[in-house]
């Protein structure tokens, strides 16, 4: 089951190591809270001064850094490498009150678990908007976190069939359908390569490849 960590470093430690959480060898033995992390667990990253840099995915188990992974930080850490699901635009701060999500007392604290309504209120304060519930609601998320699903161009989106024509990391063009949940897909498959979602109730049974915004966010 994933769990939701908020994070608290600062602004340069994200810009030293932008794929990376770490503890000290030393606070880290004392802190059961950090070594409870896990990968695929979700985390808000907290760069103080109620500046928040993004929503992250945890992608590995916790290991030992090589010294001076953080240049002026003494000795080695433990770390997880992390991959975003939403960063800030333009690697400007997104400002939030954490006192606001019941986050009193993060002062020497270095990982604080979150609840799933925590997570989900500060997620959708980053992001600006809640969790879908009709197909429109799929395209604004979409539009959010396009470029860390992988599709750094949206060339198209539009009325018809299929909604939007998106440029991958390969620089290939890619079909795409919005559908709330994936199930009321009803299309040729031939016209379309994805079928976008908040909802996937089709699972092995979809005519085409289907991306399940719910599970990129929230995990299992």
């Amino acid at each position: 089951m994933t769990n939701y960590w908020f994070i608290i470093h600062d602004l340069w430690s994200y810009q030293k190591h932008p794929d990376k959480i770490g503890h000290s060898i030393r606070k880290a033995k004392r802190d059961k809270i950090f070594r409870r992390i896990k990968s695929e667990d979700r985390i808000i990253y907290y760069a103080k001064n109620r500046k928040v840099v993004g929503i992250f995915k945890v992608v590995s188990v916790m290991y030992l850094s090589k010294k001076g992974l953080w240049d002026g930080k003494a000795g080695q850490h433990y770390v997880y490498d992390i991959e975003p699901i939403h960063v800030s635009p333009m690697g400007f701060p997104i400002e939030i009150y954490p006192k606001k999500h019941g986050l009193l007392s993060l002062h020497g604290r270095t990982a604080i678990k979150l609840t799933r309504r925590q997570y989900k209120n500060i997620k959708s304060e980053i992001l600006g908007i809640d969790d879908p519930k009709s197909e429109s609601g799929v395209v604004s998320l979409f539009s959010k976190v396009h470029r860390e699903l992988g599709f750094p161009i949206l060339k198209v989106i539009r009325n018809r069939f299929p909604d939007c024509i998106a440029i991958n990391e390969e620089g290939k063009e890619v079909r795409i359908e919005f559908e709330e949940p994936s199930g009321k897909f009803d299309h040729d498959p031939k016209g379309c390569d994805l079928i976008v979602c908040w909802e996937d109730n089709l699972g092995a049974l979809a005519p085409v490849k289907v991306l399940e915004l719910r599970e990129f966010i929230y995990g299992h």
